[in-house]
């Protein structure tokens, strides 16, 4: 199943609960608006319960296992993601995420990916781009890693690039890598742009515990 934007809705901003997906395969096509996600590609409602355990979710802006974007009162929680996650290479956008492609404001909380992430600008285990909000609770073991397409890509375990926002007893062991030019990586935050808070953070083992 080839689909646009969403796998199931374009949008949500009500309560979508206790879904399983399979192999779902969805793609939001070549132009650079435009977000995916496995389940919507907008989100300001409540995503609870829900699994995707496989496919791919490919995209030309904000691509997401769950939601593309994940807007001022979006929350995702009790949620994971297997699917293989794509920020299409070269897009001047490609932010990739395994629960969503960009959070802006909103509520990730024990959620978890598994699944690759792959994106050309922003790749993170959890979120591609954090303009703000909060993630809580949740893991990341997937392998993240940037195209080649654009120089400066950021990749982290959990977030690729973090405006601002919270981040607590969470953590990542995914790889982590890039083969493009002057890369910014981290094991939990490609890279920091402003603000942003860990609670009590501990590094063993190659992988980081928010607690």
């Amino acid at each position: 199943m080839d689909l646009e934007l969403g796998g199931l809705f374009h949008s949500n901003s009500g309560t979508i609960t206790h879904l399983i997906l399979e192999a779902v395969n969805v793609s939001a096509g070549t132009f650079s608006s435009q977000a995916a996600g496995s389940v919507v590609a907008w989100n300001s409602g409540i995503i609870s319960n829900v699994v995707n355990r496989g496919g791919t979710v490919s995209g030309y802006d904000a691509v997401g296992g769950i939601a593309g974007w994940n807007n001022s009162g979006g929350i995702i929680r009790n949620s994971h993601n297997a699917a293989s996650v794509i920020g299409n290479e070269a897009s001047t956008f490609g932010d990739a995420g395994g629960i969503t492609g960009r959070n802006n404001n909103g509520t990730i909380s024990n959620s978890s990916n598994t699944g690759s992430i792959l994106g050309d600008v922003n790749a993170g285990g959890l979120v591609g781009e954090m303009f703000s909000g909060t993630i809580s609770n949740s893991y990341n073991t997937g392998a993240v890693t940037s195209g080649t397409a654009m120089s400066d890509p950021r990749v982290g375990g959990l977030v690729g690039e973090m405006f601002s926002g919270t981040i607590s007893n969470s953590y990542s062991r995914g790889a982590v890598s890039s083969s493009a030019w002057a890369p910014s990586i981290g094991g939990v935050i490609g890279l920091r742009s402003r603000r942003w808070n860990f609670n009590q953070c501990i590094l063993a083992h190659k992988w980081l515990w928010c607690d």
